[in-house]
């Protein structure tokens, strides 16, 4: 007779012998591990929490006294009848960002900056008008001076910028009367921001109330 195996898709192995010789003994047992499902894992819990990490009393408080001396730096400055007042609150917000220490230190670098930086570009203004080259030479002079006297990147910042807004920015006004009004926009924005940063102190992660 024919001999034939078993195909089935069973968990026994069958020996090699005739199905009339098949017997319970003749199956080998083959023992499959069983199936483990996965334990169920929440992703959208890490994503809410990446998301909300820094929204705390802290951050909200900062960001409350941030709005407050913006608002209340450009209210200044249009009672004030300034004639480009946004730049009071621009100033305000990018010395907010400092910590009390720091805006002590780095306003008055900013300050001294936008005075030199006024002082340029009323004189380039003056002779040489909207100048690429002249511009270019104000720039390198007003880093060159700051790096001198060591007033740190933050004046040379702000004194590039005051040279750029007097001397590149259009106007009927003569250079002199530009650079006195971006002297007085810019340093009222500092003003502002080291009153509310010393009436309103940033309290660090461990002040208790």
């Amino acid at each position: 007779m024919r001999q034939r195996r078993w195909t089935s898709g069973s968990d026994r192995l069958p020996v090699g012998r005739s199905s009339d010789q098949l017997t319970p003994n003749a199956f080998i047992q083959i023992k499959r591990p069983a199936l483990e499902l996965p334990a169920r894992v929440d992703y959208m819990t890490p994503r809410w929490n990446r998301i909300f990490q820094d929204l705390n009393v802290q951050s909200l408080e900062h960001l409350a006294r941030t709005t407050v001396a913006a608002m209340l730096s450009l209210y200044l400055a249009n009672l004030f009848k300034l004639p480009e007042s946004y730049w009071a609150p621009i100033t305000t917000l990018i010395v907010m960002q400092s910590t009390l220490g720091d805006t002590l230190t780095v306003s008055g670098q900013r300050l001294a900056g936008t005075a030199m930086g006024a002082v340029a570009g009323a004189m380039l203004s003056r002779h040489f008008g909207p100048n690429p080259l002249a511009f270019g030479a104000g720039v390198f002079m007003l880093g060159s001076i700051c790096l001198l006297l060591h007033l740190g990147r933050a004046a040379s910042a702000l004194a590039n910028v005051t040279l750029a807004l007097v001397v590149l920015v259009g106007r009927a006004d003569s250079g002199f009367t530009l650079a006195v009004n971006r002297f007085i926009e810019v340093a009222l924005g500092i003003v502002v921001a080291l009153l509310l940063t010393f009436l309103w102190p940033e309290r660090t992660a461990g002040t208790t109330q």
